[in-house]
């Protein structure tokens, strides 16, 4: 991940809009992991995505422990908190976390 030199979250993968659609196409698509406000998550998010808001992810990694050896692809609404979550989630053992860098803006604007 180029991460710039203000945000110290670490290095973690990113994925791009096109990519990720086409990996929730596939025959084995990621877990989703949606860390926006419940407001947010309740105003459209992505089909299928979990819902565990940025702000109590480490009181809730208990329900992140099923997926800790799948890819796990988290996101925000623009790629802020999702690429603290996905350091996160990535310094405690998860293997597969990708970081969707541009969000749920970036999905409505690149995929409509």
């Amino acid at each position: 991940m180029n991460v710039p030199w203000w945000l110290p979250f670490g290095s973690v993968p990113e994925v791009r809009p096109a990519d990720l659609a086409e990996e929730m196409a596939g025959g084995a698509p990621p877990v989703l992991l949606d860390v926006r406000t419940p407001g947010e998550f309740e105003s459209g998010h992505l089909e299928g995505a979990l819902h565990v808001p940025s702000y109590a992810i480490t009181q809730r990694l208990s329900e992140l422990e099923p997926y800790r050896e799948r890819t796990v692809v988290v996101y925000c609404q623009s790629g802020v908190r999702s690429a603290r979550v996905a350091s996160t989630l990535a310094a405690r053992g998860w293997t597969g976390v990708l970081d969707y860098t541009e969000g749920m803006a970036g999905w409505r604007k690149h995929l409509p």
